[in-house]
């Protein structure tokens, strides 16, 4: 007697529900990555700025006056300046640069949270963000 190799109508149909399943648990979880990944980029540059504002403390032996003595709009570094966010914050494909000054940096683009604000006040750094769009239920910081 012969016997057929293969898969059945049933059991093709049961796999391709359990992939229907599978796919739609998986697709909100990845639906959020972008503002994700922009919040950890938009938190992260905390942590560079006061790296760099204790990197010019060490060089020169004084605490910085304000974000403008330390951070540099351009691309690299220059002058005493001991990071630049030439790059930094251009997620909504512009080619914006963040905007530097003595309190504060602002005008950096991201695509789900509107431009954050980075105060420097009397040595410490803090952020103001909040959420847009489809992003709108993730929290602010």
């Amino acid at each position: 007697m012969k016997t057929s190799k293969g898969f059945t109508l049933i059991e093709l149909a049961i796999v391709v529900a359990i992939i229907a399943v599978l796919a739609a648990v998986a697709v909100p979880k990845f639906g959020n990555a972008e503002a994700s990944a922009e919040r950890g980029v938009i938190k992260d540059m905390v942590s560079q700025l006061t790296s760099a504002a204790a990197i010019y403390t060490a060089r020169y032996s004084q605490t910085p006056t304000g974000l403008d003595t330390f951070v540099g709009t351009g691309n690299a570094p220059t002058g005493v300046q001991t990071i630049a966010v030439g790059n930094f914050g251009r997620g909504n494909g512009t080619a914006t640069t963040c905007a530097v000054a003595a309190g504060s940096m602002t005008n950096c683009s991201f695509k789900k949270w509107t431009a954050p604000v980075y105060t420097y006040t009397e040595g410490a750094i803090s952020i103001s963000t909040t959420p847009t769009g489809t992003n709108s239920n993730a929290d602010a910081f």
